[in-house]
This record gives C-alpha cells, structure tokens and sequence, in this order.
C-alpha cells in the first residue's frame, strides 16, 4: 500500500491554525491525512476525492484482500525492489517502512498476517477491514472527508494556495512560512553536530541587516561540516547525506528563500563545521513568479 504524501500546505504566519488540503482520497491520501490530523490537533485537514468512492484500489488490492505491506523489514534490501528510484527511497523507508507499518495498523486494531511470498495482508483477509480502519482513523483525527470534489484548477495566492472545484466552489490552503526556514536550517545543523562525536556542540544563530534593504540570517554548527563533493548537490531534491534522510529538506528551504526573492547559501567554518546563511530582501510579501516547491 502505497503511502506517498500528498500535501499542499505546510506553515501559516504567526503561528496561527493550519489549513490543510490533501489532493486524493487513495491509500496516500488518507494516511497523510491522518499524519497532518493527529500531528497538529489545531489544525483544518481537509481530504478532497473526485469521485463519490474514497479508497478504490485498496478496496480491490490483493484479490480484495489488500496487500498491505511486505515483510521486508530491512530499508536497504527493501529498496533494491526498486531500481530507478532505490537511493531515494532508503531513507524515506527507513524513516517509515514495513515495521512502522504494521505497527500503525496494528495500533488501531488491525492484525496483518505474512504469506510464504512475504505479502502482508489484514488477518480478516478482507480489504474492507484496511477501508475501515482509514477512514475510522481519519473521522476520530477529525479530518473533514469530502467526496466528488474535483480540483478544476490552483492558484498560488499572497496568502497560500486557492484552489478552485469542479462545482465552482473555491477552498484555500495556507503557504510555507519563512519560519520554516530557519527551522529547518537548525534542525540540520543539530544533526551535524550530534553525527561529529564531539563534546563540544555549538549552534551560533545570526541576524543582522546585510545592507540599506536586505536582512541576512546565518545559522552556524560545529558539526562534521559538508564533504567538498557534496557541496554542489546538497540543495538537489532527494540527495542526501544522512542514512536515513529524504533529501528534501534543503531542497524545500531553497525554494522558500526563492519565492521571497532571497538566496540560500551554504561554506564550511575554517575552524569546523559548516554555515548556512540566506539573505532576504526587507519587506519583500513573497507574491512574485519565482518557483515554489511544497512538501
């Protein structure tokens, strides 16, 4: 069962209630859902399907049995099921595999039960039970469920993303934050620093105005700093360094300097470790055509 995320928001200013819109109400759909629901109780999570029928390839996965998962619980063999996409799915399934899959269901009531073959199917060996126990999750975590509600098109907005349905009506989402920057940039540097080994750790977090209109925000670590190598590649989207990164992290802080007319910068410390710094221009509301990439 696949589960892919499928999201289309992350951070509101000020820290205020999230809207959260999920494109598709498929095995992905629900779980992110859920996820968002139960990560964030403040927060509106709203799952919108096309069709009147939430759920429709689990329902008839595996026979209508649902084949939930394999029982392949080590990432790195797991990903070579995958030849043109295993590198960058070590870390996702190491973050979130089989393991922390059956966990999940099994946390909520849903036995699996491995075949010779290694599938792992619901012990009720019926679909509906996986169908359930969805949507049952979704309905608890307090996601609004709609159904028949396709997407004619969206919108970047000042303020998020609009998207416009089928039937006319118009549902906004909240936009990536620069908040989020910064976050990002200091939990990095947290990890350099817990992967150096050393006693001392130092995270130094710098904001001055670099000129009459620009800010300058450097987040600097004593970590193991950036391999010369990796340097031209760590702002690609699903390259990584860490055994169990995604590799998106710096790509999204990248592409939120971006589209606030910024730029991200990364060097390593003469004395060790590695700086990353991004400049802002003050004032700037983020409403330009630069590009944008949601997580």
């Amino acid at each position: 069962m696949a589960c892919a995320q499928k999201l289309l928001y992350t951070a509101s200013p000020n820290l205020m209630p999230l809207t959260l819109l999920i494109l598709g109400g498929g095995a992905a759909g629900f779980f992110a859902a859920i996820t968002a629901a139960e990560t964030d109780a403040n927060a509106q999570v709203i799952l919108l399907e096309k069709s009147r029928q939430l759920l429709a390839k689990v329902r008839v996965s595996g026979g209508g049995r649902c084949n939930v998962t394999h029982a392949c619980f080590d990432p790195a063999v797991l990903a070579q099921n995958y030849p043109r996409g295993g590198e960058a799915l070590r870390g996702p399934f190491t973050r979130f595999g089989p393991r922390e899959t059956v966990a999940w269901f099994e946390s909520r009531g849903v036995r699996l039960k491995t075949e010779p073959d290694g599938r792992m199917f619901p012990v009720t060996d019926d679909a509906q039970t996986i169908v359930n126990c969805l949507i049952d999750s979704a309905r608890r975590a307090g996601v609004e469920i709609r159904t028949e509600a396709g997407i004619e098109s969206v919108e970047r907005s000042e303020s998020g993303f609009e998207i416009r349905l089928r039937d006319g009506e118009g549902v906004r989402g909240d936009r990536v934050q620069l908040q989020q920057v910064a976050l990002n940039l200091v939990l990095n540097a947290m990890d350099a620093m817990r992967e150096s080994g050393t006693r001392d750790r130092i995270l130094v977090l710098r904001a001055a105005r670099a000129g009459a209109k620009t800010i300058r925000v450097e987040v600097r670590d004593s970590g193991v700093g950036i391999n010369e190598g990796d340097m031209a590649k760590i702002f690609q989207t699903f390259y990584t360094t860490k055994p169990d990164g995604m590799g998106i992290g710096l790509a999204i802080t990248r592409s939120i300097v971006d589209v606030h007319g910024g730029r991200l910068e990364a060097h390593n410390n003469p004395d060790g470790g590695a700086t990353f710094s991004f400049t802002l221009p003050i004032g700037h509301d983020g409403g330009h055509d630069g590009g944008h990439d949601g997580p």
